[in-house]
């Protein structure tokens, strides 16, 4: 109760916290419908900074119409040739995606800012762009792309003296550190970043941002009493009253914490905080993470129908990827209710017995004690073996279920195996070769497949969106369409990748950028003309890489996949004449993507290359003996992350 009492007093704080923000925002919306005229009849160089200035001004509490500033600043900016401004466009409109919800696009502007940075050599915006890149990667939960973005971001701030970019990289670093589990590294950069911030003496707010983290990391370790205080601590700092995300995901933490101590009552009252917040001034991310933490605590209650229910409506502010998982967890939450009602009966029947056993005991004489106690251990034991047989007819129930969707996913394997090539025809213009295959589930989003003429014979490894049973129904998706476009005579790599991905986002009903699922696949395509051994290459960002004469070269692919993107480009093809000896490989990114059992690192694209270098002169059946032997004892016990899918070849 006191909990609660104290959250309580800290909504109606953030509420007239709210109300003093939206009057700030009605008083500072006359300036900015000043900017807006003022920017209608400036030249296009000022215009692009005027637009930039009032995108700024509106991009938390008005994204969407932040957004239609920061385009007009990135035209006037490309028209005068402003590329300071351009720069500032493209980071802002990634930060509005951003407040929205919209990660993918958010990327997309970060990218394009980071490239024009470097094109026009503006050090402060490059660091301030790997930033921005990796604070997307930490709250999509990619933290090995965040750590490449935030290191050269820290390294950059460190060079130019700048304590503002050095404060962000070491906050989100330690947030990496801390979803990654190395707590270690994740204290030390953590404080890092509020020494810097108070040494620098920056606002109070900023503070209170690093403190919440920091907070973050005593909750991860254990240390809830400490999390609990630094928590109400910042939500009872008036700096950061207009803070709804981050007033959001302090209550989703605290309804975590009073849920592992079986405090219902606080754990919901504080995970419905969070969505009100998140809702008030947050993105899709914060609402999603405080339907899980309200979820959560009906889950743990046993209040089955409503974790459903409020489970569907996490789905609605989830991106594919997510519903998938959700949906498995749904179906999970029934299996449990039924568990749980067929546990509940038997507790049930087993008070109902003792306490009318203890009433019995209390009213009859002594004289019919025995003869009672008798009776109601016969009753007992009746009512035990038929409970016992009921429970034995519901698990013969689940168990069928169960093996019906084993069965199900089991024929699913069997359908996507007959869709593959044999490993023995696979490359057959190759003298010696391997397939290292190991699906993360029982069937696989990663597939190869090849296709032979007289003169031709196009190889193809493919890594698919998803895992499991979506991944395999896009790998059989893209196995049926190239083999449509193979059989129309069509030998020319970037022209096969070309019609692959008109039918791929024909199929998949693809055609706008705007709330369409991003689903489609990587790919390496090679084909090899046997008469002169020349091999044309075209890729989508997978690429391909060749041993000859004791070097590793690679061929790089375009970054686009196979699928409807924002910045499509055309597919390259990239032809080499083939040499007696020369050995060609082709991996999805599941190998390189694999956590260590010992210090949680990623295998790494590095160590993999050294590993093709080392024994490519072995048979080929070795090295894929060799990189398999090395893949399990690099991930030990740990879980298998993606789908694996090697391919090498010898000439």
């Amino acid at each position: 109760m006191k909990n609660i009492v104290k959250a309580a007093l800290t909504s109606v704080l953030m509420l007239l916290g709210s109300i003093n923000y939206i009057s700030e925002a009605q008083y500072y919306r006359q300036d900015i419908d000043s900017l807006v005229k003022l920017a209608q009849s400036a030249e296009d160089f000022q215009k692009a900074e005027i637009c930039n200035t009032i995108t700024w001004a509106l991009r938390n509490y008005k994204p969407e119409e932040a957004i239609q500033f920061s385009m007009e600043a990135l035209e006037a900016a490309q028209r005068s040739g402003n590329y300071r401004e351009l720069i500032r466009a493209y980071s802002y409109i990634g930060v509005c995606h951003r407040n929205i919800g919209n990660y993918a696009d958010a990327l997309d502007y970060y990218s394009m800012g980071l490239d024009s940075a470097m094109k026009y050599n503006s050090t402060e915006d490059v660091a301030y762009a790997y930033n921005n890149l990796g604070n997307a990667y930490l709250v999509l939960g990619n933290y090995q792309k965040a750590y490449d973005n935030l290191m050269p971001a820290l390294e950059y701030g460190e060079k130019l003296g700048n304590v503002s970019i050095m404060a962000y990289a070491c906050l989100n670093l330690g947030r990496v550190y801390t979803e990654t589990k190395d707590y270690p590294l994740a204290d030390a950069y953590l404080h890092r970043a509020l020494k810097i911030r108070q040494d620098a003496k920056m606002s109070r707010s900023q503070c209170v941002v690093a403190e919440k983290f920091i907070g973050d990391y005593y909750k991860a370790v254990g240390k809830t009493d400490k999390a609990k205080s630094i928590y109400y601590m910042c939500l009872n700092d008036e700096t950061v009253r207009t803070d709804f995300d981050l007033f959001a995901s302090i209550y989703a933490n605290l309804s975590n914490i009073y849920l592992n101590v079986q405090e219902y009552d606080s754990a919901l009252y504080y995970g419905k905080l969070s969505l009100e917040s998140a809702k008030f001034e947050g993105g899709q991310i914060s609402i999603k993470n405080a339907y899980n933490a309200i979820s959560g605590v009906y889950l743990a209650q046993g209040e089955f129908e409503n974790a459903a229910a409020t489970y569907l409506e996490q789905i609605n502010y989830n991106d594919s990827a997510f519903g998938t998982k959700l949906a498995e967890k749904i179906f999970n939450i029934k299996f449990s209710a039924e568990q749980y009602k067929k546990q509940r009966t038997i507790d049930n029947l087993n008070k109902e017995n003792s306490e009318k056993s203890l009433t019995i005991a209390v009213q009859e004489n002594m004289i019919y004690f025995l003869g009672l106690f008798l009776f109601m251990g016969i009753a007992i034991v009746i009512i035990l073996i038929l409970n016992n047989k009921k429970v034995k007819r519901l698990n013969e129930t689940l168990h069928k279920q169960q093996k019906q969707i084993s069965d199900s996913i089991l024929y699913a394997q069997k359908i996507q195996q007959a869709v593959l090539p044999e490993q023995s025809v696979f490359g057959n213009c190759f003298s010696d070769k391997f397939v290292l295959y190991k699906p993360r589930d029982v069937v696989s989003g990663d597939f190869y497949w090849c296709y032979e003429t007289i003169d031709y014979e196009i190889v193809v490894v493919a890594d698919c969106t998803g895992h499991g049973v979506p991944g395999a129904f896009m790998s059989m998706l893209g196995a049926s369409a190239l083999y449509d476009i193979a059989v129309r005579g069509e030998f020319e790599a970037g022209k096969i990748l070309e019609n692959l991905r008109a039918k791929i986002k024909m199929l998949l009903k693809q055609k706008k950028i705007e709330n369409t699922q991003k689903d489609g696949m990587d790919m390496a395509l090679m084909v090899i003309n046997r008469k002169t051994m020349e091999l044309d290459y075209s890729g989508a960002y997978i690429p391909l890489n060749y041993i000859r004469d004791n070097e590793l070269h690679s061929l790089k692919p375009n970054k686009n996949p196979i699928g409807i993107y924002l910045h499509e480009q055309p597919f390259e093809s990239t032809k080499i004449q083939l040499q007696k000896g020369d050995c060609i490989y082709l991996s999805s990114d599941g190998y390189c993507s694999q956590f260590s059992e010992k210090d949680n690192a990623k295998l790494r694209q590095g160590i993999y290359k050294k590993l093709l270098l080392d024994n490519h002169q072995l048979p080929m059946t070795e090295q894929g003996e060799i990189l398999e032997k090395f893949f399990d004892e690099w991930k030990g016990s740990k879980k298998q992350v993606d789908d694996i899918l090697v391919a090498g070849f010898r000439v």
